[in-house]
């Protein structure tokens, strides 16, 4: 039976003025090869339908890598991967979800969030 260990980093992040809080509560996550692993990120200080949530992912002696972004109605991914997925399942609360745990997947795992009106706003003739 091989287990894979999937880290993770409680965080609490606020951006700038925007007063967007992140929140990461699981330190440690375990799975099994095979199974599903879902990694929760509670969103706040944003309308949740401006809310683009990122998720990295960090091995050891590698750089930080962006696998997955999205919002409570789509997913986009840099290299598409079919076991990776994220959603919006409670008011606020985003999920990555890693389907068919491997081992390569032991990492520690961060979101973050980008609101896309606050660029928007700042838009001006140049």
């Amino acid at each position: 039976m091989i287990t894979s260990w999937i880290f993770l980093v409680t965080l609490t992040w606020i951006c700038g003025d925007s007063k967007i809080r992140l929140f990461q509560d699981q330190i440690t996550l375990t799975r099994r090869s095979d199974r599903t692993a879902h990694i929760s990120c509670k969103v706040s200080g944003i309308p949740l339908q401006n809310a683009i949530v990122h998720w990295y992912q960090l091995k050891e002696g590698e750089p930080l890598k962006r696998i997955l972004y999205g919002s409570s109605k789509t997913n986009k991914q840099d290299k598409p991967n079919p076991r990776l997925e994220t959603e919006e399942r409670e008011d606020g609360i985003f999920y990555l979800i890693i389907n068919n745990v491997v081992t390569s997947d032991e990492a520690t795992y961060f979101c973050a969030c980008w609101d896309p009106t606050m660029s928007q706003s700042h838009k001006g003739a140049v």
